[in-house]
């Protein structure tokens, strides 16, 4: 018993100090920020960022998708998501290109997309593809965030690409809007509370 006690904690002390090799980890969802054992203290200067994005269109339609690559030389590593401007809710999915995989944040499915091992060289050539939401609307725009790291110790969390993408809804006003994890989250919890006090009022009346 005690030497399975003691491997456990060495087998997590090792995660924790090493991380993964292979892309950011599900830790990393909503800060984008890698892990400090690895990587080192903190991010670089965001100013001194050679990085820029470049996106195929400035505006998305439901269902439609945005090609995005990143300029500025090569990079080792990155967390690339799309969010509702302004907070930290993900929004649509990615195809993964060739060196990366898609993650699940939030509760949802290739919202997310990241290197796959960290001795992987990726470049302007690297296009990934951002799909919105098909059958809703998300109404609002969408920020393209992303976590660069040309290096092991040198990288850059949250870098924005200037411009977010406005949604497009000519001939699609009529879609709901889309219902997000927090916001799901929170009608669940409301529907529940509100069950629970009709059911105290029943039985004291």
């Amino acid at each position: 018993m005690e030497i399975w006690w003691i491997s456990s904690i060495v087998t997590l002390m090792i995660t924790r100090v090493n991380g993964t090799p292979f892309g950011a980890p599900t830790s990393s969802c909503t800060d984008m920020a890698p892990n400090p054992y690895k990587h080192g203290a903190g991010p670089s200067d965001p100013s001194s960022s050679p990085f820029t994005f470049s996106v195929s269109a400035t505006t998305f339609t439901p269902g439609g998708s945005v090609h995005i690559t990143v300029e500025g030389g090569d990079y080792k590593g990155i967390l690339l998501q799309a969010r509702i401007e302004g907070t930290e809710t993900i929004v649509g999915t990615f195809t993964p290109p060739a060196k990366t995989q898609t993650m699940t944040c939030q509760g949802l499915a290739d919202n997310s997309v990241t290197h796959q091992a960290s001795n992987n060289i990726l470049d302007s050539s690297v296009v990934y593809i951002w799909h919105a939401p098909a059958d809703c609307k998300v109404g609002s725009n969408v920020e393209i965030v992303a976590t660069i790291a040309e290096e092991e110790t040198k990288y850059w969390v949250k870098q924005k690409h200037p411009t977010p993408l406005a949604e497009d809804l000519t001939g699609k006003g009529g879609l709901p809007g889309c219902v997000f994890t927090g916001q799901a989250d929170i009608l669940k919890t409301t529907a529940t509370f509100f069950v629970v006090l009709t059911t105290l009022v029943m039985l004291l009346v």
